[in-house]
């Protein structure tokens, strides 16, 4: 069904696929999106939870036709400008934890912000490669903030990587051991079978990464024991 402004739109020569772009909000495109990334096996449980958060709420019932860099711009430097968000009860107002003053604090909330526009543009810019939208000149002018986005340089001694391991529990136990060996994330680590460990060379076999490129981690000796004894016995899956 059409609305009436629609319907003339239509009369006036305006093509279908251009007006229904018009009524294709921010909200439609995370939506399509997250269930691009379910098709395809991908995590989008973070990214879901940062969109529901900061875009959908402030951009969601902006048509995508009608964006502008402006707004968006707008957008990045009051989200920079929030202070970060902390747990809460599900259904409960935010929650905020303070926010200081200094360099490094005003550095987190650029880079907070920066991972959420790069989320927000890929889900638009899949709604423009579907056709869905008209233009992509809009987020194509906006820039992330620079020199915000560091690397952590923190690594677990010998001696933290004990002590968690033996706070987990036994049925988790395996798994971050396994993480700690591989340096493997969660995901990769649930999908591992037997055959991907490789006792003859002490390699395990990550076939299926976030960046889609399978890699081979070679182990430490205690890695290599730690497999070794993991999978004695075992048939199929190991985790």
């Amino acid at each position: 069904m059409l609305s009436y402004w629609q319907a003339v739109d239509l009369a006036r020569g305006t093509s279908a696929k251009e007006v229904a772009a018009r009524t294709y909000t921010v909200a439609d495109a995370v939506t399509d999106y997250l269930e691009y990334l379910t098709r395809e096996k991908k995590s989008g449980y973070t990214f879901g939870c940062r969109m529901a958060a900061h875009v959908v709420p402030v951009l969601g019932h902006i048509e995508v036709a009608d964006l502008s860099a402006t707004v968006l711009r707008k957008w990045l430097a009051e989200l920079a400008a929030q202070p970060p968000r902390v747990r809460a009860p599900r259904g409960s107002e935010p929650r905020y934890r303070e926010i200081g003053d200094d360099s490094e604090a005003i550095r987190k909330r650029k880079a907070s912000a920066n991972q959420c526009l790069v989320v927000l543009k890929a889900a638009l810019n899949r709604a423009f490669e579907e056709e869905l939208v008209p233009s992509d000149n809009a987020w194509r002018k906006v820039r992330p903030y620079q020199n915000v986005d560091v690397a952590r340089g923190r690594y677990l001694n010998l001696g933290e990587a004990k002590r968690l391991l033996n706070a987990c529990d036994p049925d988790f136990r395996n798994l971050l051991r396994a993480a700690l060996e591989t340096g493997a994330r969660y995901g990769e680590l649930t999908r591992l079978k037997l055959e991907d460990y490789n006792p003859d060379v002490g390699t395990v076999a990550i076939r299926e990464s976030k960046t889609s490129t399978p890699r081979h981690v070679v182990l430490t000796a205690d890695g290599d024991a730690f497999f070794r004894q993991v999978c004695a016995g075992r048939t199929g899956g190991w985790s």
